[in-house]
């Protein structure tokens, strides 16, 4: 039993080894993969969306060699040179340095807001009642994360859209948008902001907004957001759908606001103070 005790160390120490040995392969892995979307996401040059993987290599990999090395001294009685210590301290605290300069760069590339804004009343609009549907959007993504973000290898699609429904000011139904994004500078950040590809349009008394925010062919992600706000006259009606109210929607609500979610009628009357909830009996 005695003989057999260091024995079974060894193997679990092995065995352990491996297993970080393993994992260190699939951080690499997944660090190589994942290259692209960190570009898509981040104001970096390739070079530099490269090097920021290449830092959490280094960063999560030397403390796992450290410690491959512990077990290796405990258990095998091996030795490693006081230079290569030294070496892989350095590294580690260049590539944390490196990393930090990436941040910093990331940081201030997003320091300044801008915010552009519009608002019309709705051309030609007959109808005493106006409905919200958002776009269906295909399904043609590599990577999901909550169906908040999607991804593939040319889009970035992105759920950053929020309908607001408030009491407009004369008898005309309107409607505007606000397109945000955040830049090194006030102008750049305005820039940003120019360049959201959105398509708000109307189809008879339907408004249609596109579920997503896309960004294509190179556009960095700049924490870009849509704010769609339909002005709704006195007396007039919207229909509103349970998937609107849940998932995309901010009123303003008279009396009640649980109303909002529980309603089993999807048309809503404005009135002074906000929105009443018709029942269809």
């Amino acid at each position: 039993m005695v003989y057999i005790i260091p024995v079974l160390v060894k193997i679990l120490a092995f065995t352990l080894i491996l297993a970080l040995g393993i994992a260190w392969i699939a951080i690499v892995i997944s660090l190589l993969f994942s290259t692209n979307y960190v570009y898509q996401f981040l104001p970096l040059e390739k070079v530099e969306a490269m090097l920021a993987m290449i830092n959490l290599f280094v960063l999560i990999g030397v403390p796992i060699l450290y410690f491959i090395l512990f077990i290796l001294k405990i258990v095998y009685r091996t030795s490693v040179k006081a230079g290569w210590k030294i070496a892989m301290s350095v590294l580690w605290l260049l590539s944390l340095g490196s990393l930090g300069l990436i941040a910093n760069k990331v940081v201030k590339e997003h320091q300044s807001e801008a915010k552009i804004t519009t608002r019309t009343p709705i051309p030609g609009f007959p109808f005493d009642t106006i409905m919200i549907d958002f776009e269906k959007d295909p399904d043609e993504y590599i990577v999901h994360l909550d169906n908040a973000v999607k991804i593939n290898k040319t889009t970035l699609a992105m759920d950053r859209i929020r309908l607001l429904i408030r009491e407009s000011d004369d008898e005309n139904f309107q409607w505007g948008t606000s397109f945000k994004a955040r830049g090194a500078t006030p102008e750049t950040a305005a820039e940003y902001a120019e360049q959201i590809n959105f398509d708000l349009r109307l189809e008879g008394n339907h408004i249609v907004i596109p579920n997503y925010i896309y960004l294509r062919n190179g556009q960095k992600w700049h924490d870009q957001k849509v704010f769609v706000t339909v002005w709704i006259p006195k007396d007039k009606y919207i229909l509103l759908t349970k998937d609107v109210r849940w998932h995309h929607a901010t009123f303003d609500i008279k009396g009640d606001a649980s109303k909002l979610w529980h309603s089993d009628s999807d048309l809503w009357k404005m009135e002074n103070g906000g929105l009443v909830n018709v029942r269809l009996d």
